[in-house]
């Protein structure tokens, strides 16, 4: 299998992109992204093998009510 950009978002909504950042999965210190405006969305890109085994954690408020 070969490497391939990979998107992740937060949220399904139609909101704007409002934070964006492009990381590696050999990164030291986990990367950090911040929504502010209510139904907007984040994204994070990494670059990895389709077979690559990877964890994503959230924290925080991930749906204000």
């Amino acid at each position: 299998m070969s490497a391939g950009t990979f998107r992740v978002t937060s949220g399904s909504g139609a909101g704007e992109i409002e934070s964006s950042l492009v990381t590696s999965l050999t990164d030291e210190t986990p990367p950090t992204i911040t929504v502010t405006t209510p139904g907007n969305r984040a994204e994070i890109r990494f670059d990895a093998d389709a077979s690559a085994d990877i964890s994503i954690g959230f924290s925080g408020s991930l749906r204000p009510r």
